[in-house]
């Protein structure tokens, strides 16, 4: 049982760190990688794999004691934790997030500190009573920030949508783009596939303190499901799921691939596709004409065929007045209709 709330904690900071702030090395899996170390302290919990650190810290150690003592005690914890070599140590990311009450955005952030708290509503009832978080909730949780209502839809979405996702897994997104605010939600396996799903259309505004303000007047429920062309990598350790992701765009957009498949019923009025674009077979085979057309290309390899520059495959956008529940109930209905997709990018 212990182990298990080890797992759901390092799971629970994990789905915090925005998916273009993983570290450079390993997974992007919400599971431990390595042996998971975890120290309980007055006003924090320190949590590390072969990845990364992760302090979830009281709001008593921002007001009263300083960023800089909460990150003394991870230090010095870290030396006595004789399962992480040096090496190791030297290569772990560090990442300070404060548990607050409710969400709440912090105004010009120390380094290495969160700019979103986690909120207490998002620790399950098992995990707040575990030895390990029982002492920071049995002290109250004071307010570092503005408040996040936004964070009340995603944490809707992802309850009532994660079933339907089986073995994918949830990353927040609020800073990194600064038009949408959302999951980003990868697929299992060795491939690169990803679906975002969240709010779009944001204007940032003005960016005051360390905290970026939006105008909302055409915010909208924005979904995407998307992989990066063949070539197109963040990582070098990702060449290989990339190239495999090739071969899955050619299928999902082949003749009786998935992709074409919905489009054909959509043609045909068996299902409604408003509000979506989906990337056509004729797309994708005016770039396979014009890499045959290359000196010497062979046009059924990998590298011979281009590919649409365009991430997405799939991109969609609701009306803007839609709330919060329509938008949920409209990202389950697409998810049903790109059911066979995403299996089949999950399966292979």
């Amino acid at each position: 049982m212990m182990a298990n709330f080890e797992d759901d904690l390092f799971s629970l900071l994990w789905t915090e760190i925005d998916f273009d702030d993983h570290p450079i090395c390993g997974g992007h899996g919400s599971e431990p990688e390595g042996e998971l170390e975890i120290s309980v302290n007055e006003n924090c919990i320190i949590i590390n794999d072969n990845r990364i650190e992760m302090i979830l810290a009281h709001p008593d150690a921002f007001h009263n004691e300083g960023i800089e003592k909460l990150l003394s005690v991870s230090e010095n914890s870290r030396k006595v934790a004789s399962a992480i070599s040096e090496e190791t140590s030297k290569q772990t990311s560090q990442h300070v997030i404060f548990l607050t009450e409710r969400p709440e955005m912090i105004s010009n952030p120390p380094e290495k500190v969160h700019s979103s708290t986690l909120p207490r509503t998002w620790i399950g009832d098992e995990l707040a009573q575990s030895e390990y978080l029982r002492g920071l909730l049995s002290k109250p949780l004071s307010s570092l920030g503005e408040s996040a209502e936004w964070r009340y839809d995603l944490w809707s979405w992802r309850e009532d949508l994660s079933s339907r996702l089986p073995g994918w897994t949830w990353h927040l997104e609020f800073a990194n783009k600064s038009d949408r605010l959302g999951w980003y939600i990868r697929a299992p396996g060795n491939t690169l596939f990803t679906v975002f799903l969240g709010w779009g259309g944001l204007e940032p505004r003005r960016f005051e303190q360390g905290v970026q303000s939006y105008d909302y007047s055409g915010k909208h429920g924005f979904f995407l499901f998307e992989r990066a062309p063949l070539g197109q990598l963040d990582r070098p350790d990702e060449a290989e799921a990339n190239r495999a992701d090739h071969y899955r765009t050619r299928h999902l957009l082949g003749e009786a691939g998935q992709l074409t498949e919905l489009v054909n019923a959509a043609s045909r009025g068996d299902v409604d596709l408003v509000f979506t674009e989906i990337l056509v077979s004729t797309d994708w085979a005016s770039a396979d004409a014009d890499a045959g057309a290359g000196a010497g290309a062979d046009a059924g390899s990998a590298d011979a065929v281009s590919e649409p520059e365009l991430w997405p495959l799939v991109i969609v956008r609701c009306p803007p007045e839609w709330s919060g529940a329509e938008v949920g109930e409209w990202f389950g209905d697409l998810l049903r209709l790109l059911r066979p997709a995403i299996d089949y990018v999950s399966m292979t």
